[in-house]
């Protein structure tokens, strides 16, 4: 990633103004941001710019080199943004014909958080966070909302990492405590909150693979359960708290060995 101060690069300093070809000509956009890695920058530009809906499904974007110039940034820098959007299914490079942004609109909101997420990964913080703002609240709506069948999909996996864990099976281990917690995500009865747990969880899963497994984690995970089992959304959320914060204590010994 490259950045120079006296640049031109500075995207904080410059007025983003797309021209388009088509009927509806796309509003002027300006707004200051924070110094940091420029494709990062225009990578968040242009996914702000999607979710504000001033970009839309099957809207093609400025050529390469007349983009850059807008945005005040290098061509590297730009296609180094726009491979990481293209990675993630945000646009679609059409060769002979241009960029375009993707037509599955539904997808936005995910896209747009897997790459913020994209951008922390190593921050162990802040995925921290973002999980107990999601894990929480999935765990009192499921304590809430969780149908019989759901539940029953719940004792199935978590008797499944139970076993795992008495073989030492790690990678069926890790595999089942995903979709365990997916199911949970599942059963609260919000597509909004799923869709952001299923993204958040992309992550997750590598986070997972370095935590230590122990056997007080499992326990932790059955009381989980059991409060959901029991309709106890108060008692529910806390066993996730405690859940989540000994993950975290764990990470962060190990982290440190």
């Amino acid at each position: 990633m490259e950045y120079n101060s006296n640049s031109s690069e500075l995207l904080n300093t410059r007025t983003v103004e797309f021209k388009m070809t088509r009927d509806r000509a796309l509003p002027q956009v300006t707004q200051v941001i924070e110094v940091r890695a420029v494709s990062d920058m225009v990578s968040e530009r242009i996914l702000e710019l999607i979710s504000s809906h001033t970009l839309r499904p099957g809207d093609p974007l400025p050529p390469q080199r007349e983009l850059a110039s807008q945005l005040g940034v290098s061509l590297s820098s730009l296609r180094e943004a726009l491979h990481t959007l293209a990675a993630i299914g945000v646009i679609e490079v059409k060769r002979g014909l241009g960029t375009f942004v993707c037509n599955h609109s539904s997808d936005y909101l995910v896209k747009r958080f897997d790459w913020a997420l994209l951008l922390q990964e190593d921050e162990t913080r802040e995925l921290m966070e973002a999980r107990r703002v999601i894990d929480l609240s999935v765990a009192s709506y499921a304590a809430q909302r969780a149908t019989p069948e759901q539940i029953a999909g719940m004792v199935t996996l978590f008797e499944g990492i139970m076993e795992s864990w008495e073989t030492r099976d790690l990678n069926r281990l890790e595999e089942l405590d995903i979709r365990f917690h997916l199911a949970i995500a599942e059963a609260a009865g919000n597509s909004l909150l799923c869709l952001l747990a299923e993204s958040l969880y992309a992550v997750v899963d590598g986070f997972i693979r370095v935590v230590p497994h122990t056997k007080a984690g499992m326990e932790n995970h059955r009381r989980v359960l059991e409060a959901i089992v029991e309709q106890e959304p108060a008692k529910a959320e806390a066993a996730m708290r405690v859940l989540l914060d000994q993950t975290e204590q764990l990470y962060q010994k190990h982290k440190h060995t």
